[in-house]
């Protein structure tokens, strides 16, 4: 029982581990392609989208955030 409860755990971890790996490389990625001046300002933006009080709140934050930095950052 002890060797099973230890692989959920391994995997549970694992997966929070490849949600942070993918959270960082799309920071990453958006960072990129804004200009130098208003990368702190994108950077606050994303962060927003993660700090919500519950788990449905974020996509719409994620379609907010999207748009502001659509309306923000000039496409190349």
């Amino acid at each position: 029982m002890i060797s099973t409860r230890a692989w959920w755990l391994r995997a549970a971890a694992a997966f929070k581990v490849r949600r942070i790996i993918r959270r960082v490389h799309f920071l990453r990625n958006l960072l990129a392609i804004v200009p130098q001046d208003q990368m702190y300002m994108a950077a606050a933006l994303f962060r927003t989208i993660f700090a919500q009080p519950d788990a449905d709140t974020p996509a719409a934050s994620f379609e907010q955030v999207r748009d502001q930095l659509d309306a923000r950052i000039p496409r190349k």
